[in-house]
């Protein structure tokens, strides 16, 4: 009976409404317009004509009383449910609906209709919960259901993947498909480095097609005959002799490429920060400057500025920098005569002397970080990256201590004379509080707290050596019971059973701003690097108030580190002193005053605006006076 009054009020209203519709006045005509998208352009006469001529006779609504009172038409849009199932629509007006529906809605794919959605949205069956948790974890889903709805409405039309299958053949949509005999279970054995970092059953796969493919990771072993073609062993030698095309244009304004090899921030390191900021004084230094990417790798502009937002003094790096990605091979880097570049790892040397050659020769800018050869195995890419320090360039050390080992050892060309250098000092990322927060803030009873710089897959970082001269130290007693927390900076996720109760858990990867936040509460550092290059962490956090430990290397000694910081203490690589040195830093963190002063008093740089000045700005105008042509 209900639903038979219901039917006859609706019919009533319909035939009120067609007899006041013979007046064309009764027309709202911005809602009319509106709702009906066909009629998009007309002017407001012809809206009423129409009405008139056409509307009413189909059973249009002339404004939004009539809709409202007998609901939306079909095939057009149910202005309540586009409101409702949008949360960011649920504030708006009717005609504000009406107006995100017509100006956005509809070209950003988004549902009119609970029908449309049901016809064209998509199916359940297809969506993995734990996937779209695991794989977009920043938007912290309190349920499967939470993350359905967000998909339904937001994560589908936003091009989201619901599940490991699809985002993988997205991928090799972009790029090249994933091998047939891929196997997960093998892709981790074959890389161990990868088998803490990657926790979920689809990663291995993700990370072979973004990063492992591109890095010539192992996917699988040989099976039978090892077969090695021309593509395995081009990979195998890092592309070295399979650079992108380098062409001249004489219309380009003369430039210097510094290039940048593959990169993800998921383990980008200080060295990258370096690059960046070595190229933004360049360009300081009157030149324009371009990053070149010509490594194969996944690069994605809008993804690498959204996490620029984090790491200061590079969030406006992609518009203050013209950039170009060539690892792709699409297109060939085109130069003017008059370019030069700036090779940034030992590989990209070979790049760098490609882009010479083509030019008609010269001596490139080679910034060096650290001595690379070593960070090879005896064979083949040992004596790929040796040679690269006898090319024909000028060189720019990212440490004295670096350079002076390069003169000592007579590296290359520096066993002659008639070569180019200098060095700065790469700006650390130290944070110190002000003095009554650093004292109360360890005078509360907290418990202290040891950063231990763990990185299992670089070998250079000696994290077994470390490793078991921390366990020594804890069962000797070298740590009072109780009283202090240990926590490993770096890479993987290392746990380190200190003994049977205690253990070091690894601190997750983090991005500059989250970094600087947290090494501020830190004692004591433990940082080992069989390198002549300090690296950076010793002096983050001799800078920030630690009492540091680390190991001597050739010209890396207690008399360098003195000169820049009194916070340092260098030991001998070996256990039972690194042993004595842990036991000496207990002792210091005792001392909170000197702690402070030491860290106030340090000489190395903890800006960009410290590192460079006027003697590095006449080397860049030197090394690359022919781009200023």
């Amino acid at each position: 009976m209900h639903r038979v009054g219901t039917i006859a009020k609706q019919a009533n209203f319909q035939r009120e409404q067609m007899e006041q519709s013979n007046r064309s006045d009764d027309v709202d005509i911005e809602f009319y317009r509106l709702y009906y998208g066909d009629l998009n352009g007309m002017s407001d006469d012809d809206i009423r004509q129409h009405f008139v001529d056409h509307g009413r006779r189909e059973g249009r609504h002339p404004s939004l009383q009539s809709y409202l009172a007998t609901g939306p038409a079909p095939g057009q849009i149910d202005i309540d449910f586009y409101r409702q199932f949008y949360p960011d629509l649920r504030d708006l007006s009717y005609l504000d609906v009406l107006k995100h529906y017509r100006e956005h809605g509809h070209r950003e794919g988004r549902f009119g209709s609970r029908r449309e959605l049901e016809e064209r949205g998509p199916n359940r069956s297809d969506f993995d919960p734990k996937f779209y948790r695991e794989h977009y974890a920043h938007f912290e889903f309190a349920s499967d259901d939470a993350a359905w709805d967000e998909y339904l409405t937001n994560g589908y039309r936003e091009g989201r993947h619901p599940n490991a299958h699809a985002l993988i053949e997205a991928i090799g949509r972009e790029e090249n498909p994933l091998p047939d005999d891929f196997d997960p279970a093998e892709y981790l054995a074959l890389n161990g480095d990868l088998r803490r970092h990657l926790k979920y059953d689809w990663e291995p796969a993700f990370h072979f097609m973004r990063y492992g493919r591109w890095e010539g990771r192992p996917y699988r072993r040989w099976k039978d005959a090892t077969v090695y073609d021309l593509d395995l062993l081009t990979r195998k030698t890092l592309c070295i002799y399979d650079m992108p095309d380098v062409v001249v244009d004489s219309s380009r304004k003369p430039t210097v490429n510094v290039l940048v090899p593959a990169f993800d921030f998921g383990s980008m390191s200080a060295g990258f920060f370096g690059v960046f900021q070595v190229a933004l004084f360049i360009k300081r230094s009157g030149f324009n400057v371009r990053l070149v990417m010509y490594d194969e790798f996944h690069f994605d502009e809008f993804e690498t500025r959204s996490k620029l937002k984090n790491y200061p003094g590079l969030e406006s790096l992609l518009d203050d920098l013209e950039f170009v990605y060539i690892g792709d091979r699409k297109e060939p880097l085109r130069i003017s005569p008059h370019d030069n570049c700036v090779a940034t790892v030992w590989y990209s040397a070979y790049m760098a002397r490609k882009v010479m050659e083509v030019r008609g020769g010269g001596k490139f800018l080679y910034l060096i970080q650290d001595y690379e050869s070593p960070f090879h195995p005896s064979g083949s890419l040992f004596a790929l990256a040796e040679a690269t320090y006898s090319f024909d360039y000028c060189a720019l050390f990212s440490s004295q201590a670096l350079q002076d080992f390069f003169l000592k050892k007579q590296v290359g060309i520096f066993g002659r004379e008639g070569t180019n250098y200098t060095y700065f000092n790469n700006a650390c990322s130290s944070v110190l509080k002000p003095k009554d927060e650093f004292i109360s803030a360890r005078e509360s009873g907290r418990k202290k707290r040891l950063a231990f710089y763990s990185r299992p897959p670089v070998d250079r970082n000696m994290f077994e050596l470390g490793a078991l001269a921390l366990c020594t130290a804890y069962r000797s007693g070298v740590f009072p019971a109780d009283e202090w927390e240990f926590i490993g900076i770096g890479l993987g996720e290392a746990v380190i059973k200190l003994d049977d109760e205690m253990e070091m858990k690894q601190m997750p990867r983090m991005n500059l701003r989250e970094y600087q936040e947290v090494i501020s509460t830190f004692d004591i550092g433990f940082c080992l690097m069989a390198s002549p290059h300090p690296s950076l962490l010793p002096f983050d956090l001799s800078g920030s108030g630690s009492v540091v430990v680390t190991n001597s290397f050739s010209v890396k000694d207690q008399t360098y580190f003195d000169i820049l910081t009194q916070g340092v203490i260098v030991r001998a690589p070996d256990v039972p002193d690194l042993v004595e040195g842990l036991r000496q830093a207990v002792a210091e963190t005792e001392n909170l005053e000197r702690r402070y002063e030491n860290a106030l008093a340090m000489k190395f740089p903890r800006t960009w605006e410290d590192t460079f000045n006027e003697q590095h700005t006449l080397f860049m105008q030197t090394v690359f006076k022919d781009v200023a042509h």
